[in-house]
């Protein structure tokens, strides 16, 4: 049988959309989460470590409440700031010194907030992981911009 080329390229349409998959829900998590986090040290960068106080230092993302406590807070901007990577890394989140620093940046009841619901399930959708991705990028041009 011969294929003309309507029916070739008809072919190479039907490979080149079975070829691009969509991540898996666990893989988006992952690329949402880098893309905050990078959005994250980009804000913070000027900032000094919000529980140690440190700069001039390399910074993380650090989760004020664990991404594993809570589903819900996991993206949530106010639960992730810049912080140096010996207390991000080493001191298990320095915690206390993280919880003073934040009263004094978000204020006490937006902390509590945060503290309030940290133990809050949410099972994210691809349409509302896919909107934090876009407006994320979109904070970072913002930024890059601004430079």
């Amino acid at each position: 049988m011969k294929y003309t080329k309507e029916d070739q390229l008809r072919k190479k349409i039907v490979e080149l959309k079975a070829k691009k998959k969509e991540p898996t829900m666990a893989q988006l998590k992952k690329i949402v989460q880098r893309k905050v986090n990078e959005y994250v040290r980009l804000r913070d960068k000027k900032l000094p470590c919000i529980s140690c106080g440190r700069r001039g230092v390399a910074i993380d993302a650090g989760h004020y409440v664990a991404q594993g406590s809570s589903g819900l807070l996991r993206y949530e901007l106010d639960n992730l700031n810049g912080q140096c990577q010996k207390c991000n890394r080493f001191l298990h989140g320095n915690l206390i010194e993280y919880r003073i620093g934040l009263v004094k940046r978000i204020g006490i009841l937006q902390v509590e907030w945060l503290e309030k619901h940290r133990h809050d399930i949410k099972k994210w959708t691809r349409e509302e992981l896919n909107e934090i991705l876009s407006d994320t990028k979109e904070l970072i041009r913002v930024i890059n911009l601004s430079k």
